[in-house]
Formats: structure tokens, sequence, C-alpha cells
């Protein structure tokens, strides 16, 4: 979620978007008109953990509002045996996910 300050692009449902940004005082800046003060990117990227009960944000944060920009999508899950539910080769959830990722192209990392 952004905080103070930072730009924000939302989808407003009715397939344009609606770009504001937010300064640490809370009212919306007035955008720049002058294009010799804006910055230009040739690229960004976002990259950190979020909870798990956030991921569905993913979709309309980010991939949404930048499937035009060339998009390159990078993923990393990392699970964790537990007692109630423990990870070998045996188990189904591991066989379904190693077939996913060889299926994608995507690497798999064991680790013992």
């Amino acid at each position: 979620m952004p905080s103070g300050g930072e730009a924000t692009t939302r989808n407003n449902g009715n397939g344009k978007e609606d770009s504001s940004s937010t300064p640490s005082g809370g009212s919306a800046a007035p955008e720049e008109s002058s294009s010799s003060s804006t910055r230009h990117f040739t690229s960004i990227k976002v990259s950190g953990k979020i909870p798990m009960d956030q991921w569905t944000q993913l979709f309309s944060s980010f991939i949404v509002p930048l499937s035009q920009n060339n998009l390159e999508i990078e993923v990393s899950f990392k699970a964790k045996s537990t007692s109630a539910k423990p990870l070998d080769e045996t188990a189904q959830v591991y066989k379904v996910v190693k077939e996913s990722a060889q299926q994608l192209g995507l690497n798999l990392e064991e680790n013992e």
C-alpha cells in the first residue's frame, strides 16, 4: 500500500486509469505542467515481500496498470515444511508445484 508522497494508479472500473499523487500533507498535489521538471524513467521495478492475504492486489495494482509497458513478471515463492503439512517428494502439493514449475519453465529449488 502506498504511503504519503507516493504516486498511485488505480483502475476505476471503466477501463481507464486514475493517477494521483498524495503528499505527506494528505491532499492531492496538482500535476506538474512543465516537462523539463518531469522525471522520466527507462524502467521501474517493484519488489519485496507482501502478506499472503494481500497477494490479490498485485493484479490490480501492478499487472493491469503496467500491462502495456512491456511488463516482465518475475516470481518467487518460498514455502516451508511444517508438522501439519510436511514437504517431501511424496507430498501431493510438492508434485503439483514441481509439475507446474516445469510446465511454466520456472526453476524449483529444494532445500533439505
